[in-house]
């Protein structure tokens, strides 16, 4: 009778600690009772949220372990069955509703953790992520940068077919040097100074209607002798003309057209990679930091998350052990034994928090794939030597050259200042109208 009423003593002592939230040695409550371990269930919020502490929690499992391990040697040696409505039997069903009760406070916090992984799983991350820094607005002007990235990279590639040796070079292209510089420097190409009659007294002068159409002897011998005039004026510009055989393409200056629309390209290209280059990287600066802000969030989770699979486990035990004891069955000790050996299934106490598979940097489709930038060696090669057939530039022989780029303009150096508005092949007056 000593044991029992030491054990129930135990128990007591237990129970008051819980009620009064002691701290976690036995033997620590001064304080007189506020409530009882019946009571738990009707506590306020506040004071079940301090049973969360892991330490607290698991210390008073750790009393009633001990407790109910009394009882059981304490049966083993011969005790008494418990008897219904004794003193250790309502301590038995204190501790057992204590127990059912800590199922709905872990299943509470279970659930509270749970909703806090949700921002940490890797597909709510790029959502998130996606929708600060890529999202469809964004997406769509990625997609009107790369097309107008395209008309530039067009128009270049068209002066360069245009501006070539078979077109420009050999005889063709010295009587097409010929014909333009004629018409560009010599004075006896010049039509108001070698056809000043055209002019007088007003233009068209001699070659009106009037004097070509005359009846009067003066008027027709002023216009024949300035339709001489016209004669010599535009028989050796024809001449020169007629030789290049009808090619408007002026080949001397073809390089420079070429060099401009090459840095329009090179420009619109290094532009397009900025925009794109700011978008992308702060969605991997913003993937990585909130990976980044979840590992120490989803180790306290797994902390917590172990402590309840083990207080299940442990309070699973004791409930068993304590079922036993009460029941009428007086053959108990194999079943008390298997109370040792069961296995407790814990597994829906896990949370999966951090995502082990989760790539350092997820991929963010094609709008964000590595680019190479303007005279950087595989540009040139994609978009020069693969794309026109045409070498880097090399400067003392560029000159004359038909098979190389002009001097490319890279992102970080100086740059051709130009127009968007203006320059858009897109914007071209009478085109795409």
């Amino acid at each position: 009778m000593a044991i029992r009423a030491h054990s129930l003593f135990l128990v007591w002592h237990i129970v008051q600690c819980a009620g009064n939230q002691c701290s976690d040695s036995m033997g620590t409550c001064s304080n007189p009772p506020r409530a009882s371990l019946m009571q738990t269930k009707s506590m306020k919020k506040q004071a079940l949220s301090a049973v969360e502490s892991a330490s607290t929690r698991t210390q008073t499992l750790a009393g009633y372990t001990e407790y109910v391990n009394s009882l059981v040697e304490t049966y083993k040696k011969g005790g008494q069955p418990i008897e219904k409505d004794s003193d250790i039997d309502q301590a038995i069903t204190t501790i057992i509703s204590y127990i059912n009760s800590m199922y709905a406070d872990l299943l509470e916090w279970h659930k509270n953790d749970v909703e806090e992984t949700v921002s940490c799983a890797t597909a709510e991350v790029i959502r998130v992520c996606t929708e600060k820094n890529l999202d469809t607005e964004t997406l769509a002007e990625f997609e009107s940068e790369i097309l107008k990235v395209d008309g530039f990279r067009q128009s270049h590639k068209e002066c360069r077919e245009n501006c070539n040796e078979d077109r420009c070079g050999g005889d063709v292209t010295s009587n097409c040097k010929d014909y333009h510089h004629y018409r560009k420097t010599n004075d006896d190409a010049l039509y108001t100074a070698q056809v000043a009659c055209a002019n007088s007294p007003t233009p068209p002068g001699h070659l009106s209607d009037d004097y070509i159409g005359t009846n009067d002897d003066d008027k027709r011998e002023d216009m024949e002798s300035c339709l001489q005039n016209a004669k010599d004026w535009l028989d050796p510009l024809y001449e020169l003309y007629s030789k290049c055989n009808d090619d408007i393409t002026e080949c001397p200056g073809c390089q420079s057209d070429c060099d401009k629309l090459q840095a329009d390209f090179e420009n619109a290209h290094c532009q397009h990679d900025i925009f794109r280059e700011g978008h992308c990287t702060g969605f991997d600066t913003c993937y990585k930091q909130k990976k980044l802000d979840c590992d120490p969030i989803c180790a306290r989770i797994e902390t917590r998350s172990n402590a309840r699979r083990a207080d299940n486990e442990t309070g699973e035990i004791i409930k068993c052990l304590l079922n036993v004891l009460k029941s009428e069955n007086e053959s108990k000790a194999d079943e008390l034994e298997k109370c040792n050996t069961i296995s407790v299934n814990t597994s829906f106490w896990n949370i999966d928090c951090t995502d082990y598979d989760a790539p350092d940097v997820p991929p963010h489709g094609h709008a964000c794939g590595d680019v190479d930038q303007p005279c950087q060696d595989p540009f040139l090669n994609l978009e020069y030597k693969i794309g026109l057939g045409l070498d880097k530039y090399e400067e003392y022989s560029y000159e004359g050259s038909y098979n190389m780029i002009g001097p490319c303009t890279s992102c970080n150096g100086p740059t051709y200042v130009w127009n968007a508005s203006e320059h858009d092949p897109r914007n071209i007056p009478g085109e795409n109208n």
